[in-house]
């Protein structure tokens, strides 16, 4: 099969285009993902301050806007971290 100088510069600017986009598709990907992270951090940061001053749980549902379950798996994070913290 004969290949001419026209079709692999075809086929190798097609191959850069499908990189780009792939490319581009990765770090949109990762900056959502990044976003979302900063986000669980600042719920779990905003669950555990309102802890410490002994808020009942009715009321960090209330103020935070989240769910009951949603709160108890943050409050379940929270106290996995301390006792990981409380070992080391």
């Amino acid at each position: 099969m004969v290949v001419d100088q026209a079709e692999r510069d075809k086929a190798v600017a097609r191959s850069r285009r499908m990189f780009q986009s792939d490319y581009e598709s990765n770090l949109l990907t990762a900056k959502r993902s990044g976003k979302e992270e900063g986000k669980e951090e600042e719920r779990l940061k905003f669950i555990r301050n309102l802890l410490e001053i002994n808020l009942p749980i009715n009321d960090i549902v209330r103020i935070s806007e989240l769910t009951t379950d949603e709160v108890g798996r943050y409050i379940e994070i929270i106290r996995s971290n301390e006792v990981e913290s409380s070992i080391e």
